[in-house]
């Protein structure tokens, strides 16, 4: 699923990618990946660049920080910090 919503992100399909994320963040071996909150995190941040709601922009920042602090490669960290 994450794999999947990726893709739909590089199509700018965060309607689409959102729900697959968030089934993800619940599942209990997607759930402790960094790439799940990372994905999770863009995909809210392009939602709520359209949308302006400000619960997207909260839950961008959760998910960019839970992505950070599972994130020991340091894969993805230094993309979340900007």
């Amino acid at each position: 699923a994450v794999n999947k919503a990726a893709q739909m992100l590089q199509s700018k399909d965060y309607v689409n990618a959102i729900p697959l994320l968030d089934q993800a963040s619940t599942n209990d071996k997607t759930s402790s990946q960094a790439k799940t909150w990372y994905y999770r995190g863009f995909a809210y941040k392009d939602k709520y660049n359209a949308t302006k709601d400000t619960s997207d922009r909260k839950a961008v920042i959760e998910s960019l920080s839970k992505a950070m602090e599972l994130d020991d490669a340091g894969e993805f960290k230094a993309t979340c910090i900007q």
